[in-house]
Parts: structure tokens; sequence; C-alpha cells
């Protein structure tokens, strides 16, 4: 068989030796390189291995031993840190690489941080910074720093009236704001250098102070971030908090538009303790007698200064002291709900209840802020409306009392801790009041109160149920006692009652003034004689006296006018009372009524009324 000469040609490859000798060549050639310059150059490569891994390994232990110093870079970091946030100046002691147990990660620290202003005062100090360089830069011998931790840091935060957060807590009204600095040069917002994408604080000890409220806040563990997050500014914070030596938890974020708009963000507040925050500030000062502890969630949206909306919620429970009520009361749970709109100024109490040992109530309203020239707020307008509400106070009330619809206006004045009362009204059930007037919370004192109102008609036995205990409570007792029957009303009454007037045993003359007409009532007017039925009259009570005044009645035949009774000092357990009266009748009934105990004129002097 031929074989075609082009074909066998073209199976060959072109490098293939085309003779015996070349063959032997290029079989001697493959031997030796793989023999000899392969094994030479494994030999150089497990060499630079094992040298690569001893540096390694020394160099992690060297690590898990303590920091490695970058003395030579040290010029370099201090530039690249100046650029990340121009107009503050961060010095340091040393710059060094360390091996962070926490993160599980090498970070570039600088040991020994001090934070100075424009002026050149310290006014930070932190252990330790821990910072990110950008790779790229990095490679090309370039440091670019990228974030920037403080860690430990002390520090002392001011809010000022015009909303400005300072760092220090001397008056310069040159001192820009310091989140505002942060924040222009993470956003590059002043046209500089800087690529920093974050700055942070991590366990820090904090100090907080607001100007407006004068709230004075210790934090002795927190941490806060500042970094960029689609195109916009993220800000958290995790921290604990104290507030007058109360423990609480602070948790939230903000996101900050890059250009001009609303701040918004999201806040947890957890285990606030009422009484403390109280006691911390004047602005809240009458939150000082509510021991309660508090969980806040809520959401806002800030532009400048300005709280532009808001929406929160809170639940509560503990004990609380209110004013008018003598009794702590045990709250098992307290919520409300509610949201703000800066633009009518009006807060909105969507949902709120409280459950306790002395009060069930439902309540719903508004608050509107009412503010000055200077945006402080002067006066809160509140309407509230309450439905079902239930009261069972044993120290206010003699027994529970049931109050179907209640609707308050009126309003809070911060600066005096004046509530005033425009309207507060009461409807569906027996008592039907209306009044007005003011309340002045005193320190350590019971109220002043200057209250005029009204009670439409009502049975006598229902106006004691409502009666409060410690008002005209020489009257109420003697009411209670000897008047059985009968309708009083429509009842006015008004209270001049200087602070602590309700804390001694009787309440003056002139304090309490309370008028109603008396109609259809039956009367003890002398224990063990015949009562006095049909009693027509006016009653007064003025204070720490009780004046009765009976335009016609009967008791029993005889027919009753022109009398009156009178107790002087109502304070007096078993205060006499002086009573005169006008009595119609025969004289066989006049003297089975004076014969009768603990009186018995007729049998004294030996007359029998039966044969008169």
């Amino acid at each position: 068989m031929a074989l075609d000469p082009t074909t066998e040609k073209s199976s060959r490859p072109a490098d293939a030796p085309t003779t015996l000798s070349e063959a032997w060549n290029a079989s001697f050639i493959g031997r030796y390189i793989k023999s000899h310059h392969i094994s030479r150059t494994a030999l150089v490569l497990a060499a630079l291995a094992v040298a690569v891994l001893f540096f390694v390994v020394g160099a992690g232990i060297r690590l898990l031993v303590g920091p490695i110093s970058l003395g030579p870079l040290s010029g370099q970091i201090s530039e690249a840190l100046d650029q990340a946030l121009p107009g503050i100046t961060v010095k340091y002691d040393q710059a060094a690489i360390e091996w962070s147990r926490d993160e599980g990660k090498v970070n570039l620290v600088v040991l020994g941080a001090r934070v100075f202003d424009g002026e050149g005062r310290i006014i930070a100090q932190a252990p330790q910074a821990d910072i990110d360089l950008a790779a790229g830069p990095f490679i090309q011998g370039k440091i670019v720093v990228q974030r920037i931790t403080l860690v430990g840091v002390q520090v002392t935060l001011v809010r000022t009236a015009d909303g400005v957060v300072r760092l220090g807590v001397e008056n310069n009204v040159s001192e820009t704001d310091i989140i505002q600095r942060i924040t222009d040069a993470i956003n590059k917002g002043g046209g500089g250098p800087s690529q920093l994408k974050s700055f942070a604080i991590r366990d820090a000890r904090l100090a907080f102070q607001d100007q407006t409220t004068g709230v004075f806040i210790v934090s002795p563990r927190a941490d806060v971030k500042i970094a960029t997050q689609d195109g916009s500014l993220l800000a958290t914070l995790d921290a604990d908090v104290e507030i007058s030596g109360a423990a609480a938890r602070v948790t939230g974020e903000m996101i900050l538009p890059p250009k001009a708009g609303p701040v918004r963000g999201d806040i947890a507040i957890s285990h606030l303790d009422i009484a403390a925050l109280g006691r911390n500030a004047k602005m809240f000062h009458f939150l000082r007698s509510v021991g309660m502890l508090a969980d806040l969630r809520a959401s806002f949206a800030v532009e400048g200064t300005q709280l532009l909306t808001a929406s929160a919620s809170v639940n509560a429970a503990g004990v609380a002291r209110f004013v008018g009520v003598r009794e702590p009361i045990k709250v098992r749970s307290m919520h409300l709900a509610a949201r703000y709109d800066r633009g009518d100024g009006r807060i909105t109490i969507v949902d709120s209840s409280v459950d306790s040992d002395q009060v069930h109530a439902h309540i719903v309203g508004t608050a509107d802020l009412i503010r000055d020239n200077t945006n402080a707020i002067t006066r809160i307008a509140i309407g509230l409306t309450a439905d079902n509400t239930a009261l069972a106070m044993p120290g206010t009330f003699s027994q529970p009392v049931t109050l179907p619809m209640v609707q308050f206006k009126g309003g809070y004045v911060p600066a005096t801790h004046d509530i005033l009362i425009d309207s507060l009204n009461t409807s569906g059930g027996a008592l039907k009041l209306a009044t007005a007037g003011h309340i002045t919370l005193v320190d350590n004192k019971s109220p002043v109160m200057e209250i005029k109102g009204r009670i439409e008609a009502l049975a006598l036995r229902d106006l004691l149920h409502y009666w409060p205990i410690g008002i005209g409570e020489g009257a109420r007792t003697w009411l209670a006692k000897n008047v059985f029957t009968g309708d009083v009303g429509p009842l006015v009454y008004e209270t001049h009652l200087a602070a602590g007037a309700l804390d001694g045993a009787n309440v003056p003359d002139g304090a309490l003034l309370m008028t109603f007409p008396i109609s259809n009532a039956e009367i003890n007017f002398v224990t063990g004689l015949t009562h006095a039925t049909a009693v027509n009259g006016n009653a007064k009570l003025t204070g720490n006296t009780f004046d009765v005044q009976v335009g016609s009645g009967r008791i029993g035949p005889l027919v009753v006018s022109k009398a009156r009774g009178t107790i002087a000092n109502l304070s007096i357990d078993s205060a006499p009372a002086d009573i005169t009266a006008h009595v119609a009748g025969t004289v066989a009934d006049v003297l089975r009524l004076t014969d009768m105990k603990p009186l018995g004129y007729a049998t004294r002097f030996g007359i029998n009324p039966a044969t008169t």
C-alpha cells in the first residue's frame, strides 16, 4: 500500500525532529530541564515559602504579644488624619498595628489619641483610635484614612439653645457644631480632600447637657457611629445612660441627607425612671412624683433645630402620686400612643389607657404647644376625653366611683407649674359637673387650688358618693350620718386653698365656699328624736363651718319653719351643733317630741304628754 507523501507530511508536527540525531538531542534536553532546573526552582520556592511562613508566624506571635510600632509612618498618618477631619486636630503618642481579639482582625491603631479644637484646646482624649486605610492608595505608598474609631474616649457634649452640638463645657460662640464638622468631612461638604467614610466612638464615657431643657445625662458606655449609606449618612447610637443616678438604655439611628433636608430617625429608651427625669431637669419637675419605669419608642423627622414630625409609644408601670389623689397609685400598666406635627404644633394622643389598683381609664385627646418669639414653649393647651373611667381611691373617695364621660380643656405652664382648667365636665352618670380654675404645684406641700364650679341637682347620697375625702370633711361626715333621703343642687362651689392648706387637720374658713339647696330631705337633727321630713332649705359650707337654714319641713305631726342648724368647728370629733327652729302643732305633740331621749323634758317635770 502506497503512502501519500502529502498526507504523511501534514500529519507530522512542525517542530518534530526529522532525524535520529535530532530526536536524541531533544530527549536529552528535556531530561536535563526536569531533573536539574525544576528541582532547583522548587528548592528556591520552598525556601521562600518557609521564610514567609516564619515571618507570618513570627509577626502573628508578635501581634499576640502586643502592638507593633509604625514609627517611620507617623508623619504620613498625622497628615492623613488632618485631611480626614479638616478643622479638627488629632495627635497621638504612637502608631502601631494591633490584633483585635473582639473583631478577629488586624487593625492600624494610634495610642494616646488627643483631639484639639481650632484654638488648640483638648476637647477629647482616647487611649486608642482604630484607623482603616484605603487599600488602593496604600499600595501606591499613600495613606488615606477612610474610617476612624475612637476607643474609650471621655468627652462632654453640650447642645446649645440654637441646636449646635459642641464639645467641652466652655461657652465659645466661635465653636462650630462638632456633628456638622464630622458630617461635612464625610460628605466632603467643604470641598476638601477628605475621603473619610465613617467616624465612630466605641466604649466611650460621655456626658451630655441640653441647655434648652436642662437635662444632664451621663453615659458610662456608649457606641456612636456616623457612616455613609446609599448616598446619605447613617448615625447610630447604643448607650447605657444614667439620669439622676437611675440607669436606662438608649438605642437609635438617624439618616442624614447629603444636602438640605430633614433628618429622619428612630430611637428607643428602655427602663427610663420617670421620677429621675423629673429630678434631673426643671422643665420636667412635675414628673418627680411619678415613680414609674417606662419603655419608649419613637420615630421622628428633624430639620435644623425644629422637630417636624414624630410618632411615639410609651409603656410604663410602677407607683405614682397625682394631684388630688391622697394615696399612691400602683399602676399595673399604662400605655400611650401619640404623634406630633410641627405644622400645627399639635400632639395627638391616638390611644392611651391606665390600669391600676385605683384608676382604670381610656383617654384620647390633643396637646398644642404654644411658643414665644424665642421658640420656647410657654404653654401646653390640652384637650382630653376619657370614657368609662373607674376610680377606687380609698383615700380620696369613700367608695368606688364610675364616670362614663369626662372632658377636659386646659393647659400647663412649665415656668410656673400651673395646671390650667378652662373646663372640666362630666356626663352620662349621676354626676353632672362643670368646673374651671387652676392648680399650682408646690414642692413638698399640697397645691394651691383656685377653682369654681357647679354640680347639677342629684340625690344627696350620690353627692356624698362623689364628695372627695378631706374637702369639707366635717360637713361631709355630718351629712352622711344625719341626712337619709332628699335631693341637693344645683351645687355651687369655689375654693381658695393656699399651698399646704390640705395638709392640716382642718380647712380654714374662707378657703372653701359651697352652697346648695336641699329638697324633700329626711334629717336627723337630734339623735333619738323623730326625724324631720319633707325638709326644704339651703346649706352653706365655709371651710370649717357648716350652716343649714330650713324654710319648711315636718317632724311627725308638727310643722317646722325658720329652722337653722350651725356647726361652728367641723374639725372637732362630735362637734356641737347650735339648732333653732319654729315648730307649730298641739302642745301634746310638742311634749311627746321633747320627752324623747335624750331630752326627756316632760318626764323631768312630772308632765304626762298623753293627758295634757
